[in-house]
């Protein structure tokens, strides 16, 4: 899974108001000091109310699948002769959805196991609590 998100983010500024005339700060004193100030508080009000946006790409793979913890065997361990499935492990998913070629099509598309399942909760709940908007999501 790919995820494209774009993101506000607040542009800082370190810009602060100081007067261009003032001997203290070394500089020579202007002619025209109303212009200077008028011109940074501008500047500053610009950068203050600027808004990025900001473009991430989340890349997801995937999570923890049943073959990759039970191994290529593992049909054959939650599979009955009547083509029924059982669960012989906790980390079994609780069912696993019927597909057009039986049990055959989950040779080389396994289900997650019951950790891969909550790991995909809890990113999704991260991304959730982080406010991320995405705009387009590519399997």
């Amino acid at each position: 899974t790919y995820a494209f998100c774009q993101t506000l983010v607040r542009a800082s500024t370190n810009i602060s108001e100081h007067n261009t005339s003032s001997p203290q700060n070394g500089t020579i004193p202007s002619s025209e000091p109303r212009a200077t100030n008028s011109i940074h508080k501008l500047l500053k009000s610009q950068l203050i109310e600027a808004v990025t946006l900001r473009r991430c790409v989340l890349t997801m793979r995937h999570a923890e699948r049943v073959d990759l913890v039970f191994g290529k065997s593992w049909l054959t361990q939650c599979i009955t002769t009547e083509g029924r499935y059982i669960r012989p492990d906790l980390n079994f998913p609780h069912s696993i959805p019927q597909r057009a070629g039986g049990t055959k099509d989950y040779e080389h598309d396994a289900p997650l196991s019951s950790c891969g399942i909550f790991q995909s909760r809890l990113m999704g709940e991260l991304q959730m609590l982080l406010f991320t908007a995405f705009r387009t999501i590519l399997f």
